[in-house]
């Protein structure tokens, strides 16, 4: 891939994705248990796709095939925040920690895009 690259877990977007996968496990963790086999297995789902789509990505040796997986990682990042607007209109989350997660994963998805950019992928679409 890049200079002084040797794994996706090298890749600044894997790790700021995976910190945005822990940080939604740790807010879920005080939400209604009856949520939990709707939205909590909704967004730690979702949470985590990303960076396993990166990494699926990273694996397939192309960047064509890196691309596809990347944008299924995007659609992820997207779905997550949906979720994250579903905890803040039931009041499972607070505002403060709704704007820290929310801006968490914005940064993910325009380094996500930095990524497509990198790879090829004219983000026009985007």
């Amino acid at each position: 891939m890049g200079t002084g690259l040797r794994s996706f877990e090298d890749l600044d977007v894997y790790k700021l994705c995976c910190r945005f996968r822990r940080e939604v496990s740790a807010a879920t963790r005080a939400w209604p248990n009856e949520e939990k086999t709707r939205l909590i297995d909704q967004i730690i789902r979702s949470s985590r796709s990303t960076p396993s789509q990166i990494s699926e990505g990273w694996g397939r040796f192309s960047k064509l095939d890196n691309r596809r997986f990347c944008r299924i990682g995007m659609g992820s990042l997207c779905e997550s925040q949906d979720h994250l607007n579903v905890a803040l209109e039931e009041a499972y989350i607070s505002d403060e920690l709704y704007k820290a997660l929310r801006t968490l994963c914005l940064e993910c998805q325009e380094k996500l895009k930095g990524y497509l950019k990198y790879l090829g992928d004219d983000g026009k679409d985007l």
